[in-house]
């Protein structure tokens, strides 16, 4: 996970990330398509993913797959990211 690494980058260490994270959510803002609407996107993470990220595994939850989600559902147009 990004935030993770933007943690570590902090040089906060594994065991205090293990000690005290519960969770992490991340969210991106999108446009909707054709809409002056935004729409906002999670990824969440609950201590068991964050273990695995620590881990150097992939979680199922990422944030590519939910846009990539939302651009097949025609919710948002592709690379249409406002933050993040």
């Amino acid at each position: 996970s990004g935030t993770i690494a933007r943690l570590y980058d902090l040089n906060i260490t594994r065991a205090e990330l293990e000690e005290t994270l519960a969770g992490i959510a991340n969210q991106r803002l999108f446009p909707l398509r054709n809409h002056a609407r935004m729409i906002s996107l999670y990824e969440i993470y609950d201590r068991y993913d964050i273990a695995e990220v620590l881990n150097g595994n992939r979680v199922m939850k990422c944030m590519e797959e939910e846009i990539e989600y939302a651009v097949q559902k025609r919710w948002i147009e592709p690379q249409k990211n406002i933050h993040g």
